[in-house]
């Protein structure tokens, strides 16, 4: 299972993201063939995209800690509560459908015509099983949310992401754009298509997405393998762009285009290469790319001033749950489980954004 859901040859998430212990599987439907992640119990540092306690628990432990700087266990401890409503609820062994273990799937258009008949079909499969649904946001698709509470799907509240629409002529009179777009048009840094990269790049290539994605910002980010890169390089499952200076990459990115969306599950600067201004060279690099190709642009979540200063405008994004069929005490800690979220949640991630 790649970043687009191909067929897997491993049935685990650790051929592709080391730090996931989640079983892979693919569930067809009339949307098409979507990819399912489920676990029997995440580990303390299961990456966020295959658990749900690592993105409701440990994920804001971590980001809490460090904006109030005190320590992580501590942070753990005020979100207690919510560890033990999902670990009531049984959220850790829930099925993620629709899941290519990227930070944000672009779901089918025809996904929310499926709805109706999607918690029977995995409920076919998973009887005991709690399902999940991530990145659902009506900024992407309006039809969703609404088609998923209509068939008695919970939303709690997941992110804060940041959606542009590059074919806005006011964008790109922005000062910001414009400084990124001078910028990369200086030919000091040459901008390398994935014809110019080979397996030999790898290491190099996954050193640089580490240095932002899990040293500047958390472990519980996917740590992408070998096989991942190699996958993408062959594939181009994940449109791989790098960034070369004086014979040495200093950034990578790479691009998903789906459904007339464009986003990034990975982007990797040299922290070395501050005067080359990697990140928002890449960043730029997105959005041409994105305005050229006639593709709105998914920014995801994090750095929401850089964002906002470049177009993006935040929504909150939701993960849907379903456990109608689940005993009356995990159906009870799931229903407190989205009360919980609901009552603090959405203001948080605004603010926190």
């Amino acid at each position: 299972m790649t970043a687009v859901g191909k067929a897997a040859p491993s049935a685990f998430a650790a051929h592709w993201v080391a730090n996931s212990s989640a079983r892979l599987s693919a569930l067809r439907t009339t949307a098409g063939v979507l990819p399912l992640t489920f676990t029997e119990c995440s580990s303390a540092d299961e990456a966020y995209v295959t658990s749900l306690r690592s993105a409701w628990v440990r994920y804001p432990a971590f980001e809490a800690s460090r904006a109030m700087r005190v320590p992580e266990p501590i942070a753990r401890i005020a979100v207690s509560p919510l560890d033990a409503l999902i670990a009531a609820a049984g959220l850790d062994r829930a099925v993620i459908a629709s899941n290519a273990l990227v930070s944000t799937n672009l779901h089918a258009p025809g996904l929310a015509q499926a709805v109706p008949d999607l918690a029977d079909a995995l409920r076919a499969r998973f009887p005991k099983r709690p399902f999940a649904l991530r990145n659902v946001c009506a900024a992407v698709d309006p039809a969703l949310p609404a088609a998923l509470q209509r068939a008695g799907w919970a939303l709690l509240p997941a992110r804060l992401v940041y959606c542009c629409r590059p074919d806005d002529p006011a964008l790109w009179q922005r000062n910001r754009v414009r400084q990124d777009a001078r910028l990369l048009d200086r030919n000091a840094v040459e901008v390398m298509d994935a014809d110019g990269l080979t397996p030999a790049d790898i290491p190099r290539l996954r050193w640089l997405y580490a240095q932002v994605f899990l040293l500047k910002h958390s472990r519980l980010n996917p740590d992408y393998t070998d096989a991942f890169f190699g996958d993408a390089l062959r594939s181009g499952s994940v449109d791989l762009k790098a960034l070369r200076h004086q014979g040495r990459l200093i950034g990578v990115i790479g691009l998903v285009r789906q459904h007339g969306w464009i986003t990034t599950p990975m982007l990797g600067a040299d922290p070395q290469a501050a005067n080359e201004a990697p990140y928002r060279r890449l960043m730029a690099l997105l959005l041409r790319l994105a305005r050229e190709n006639g593709e709105q642009l998914h920014y995801s979540s994090g750095a929401g001033e850089f964002k906002r200063a470049r177009g993006g405008i935040a929504a909150i994004e939701y993960t849907a749950v379903f456990g109608r069929h689940l005993s009356p005490p995990r159906r009870a800690a799931l229903a407190a489980l989205g009360a919980t979220l609901m009552s603090f949640a959405p203001g948080l991630l605004v603010r926190m954004g």
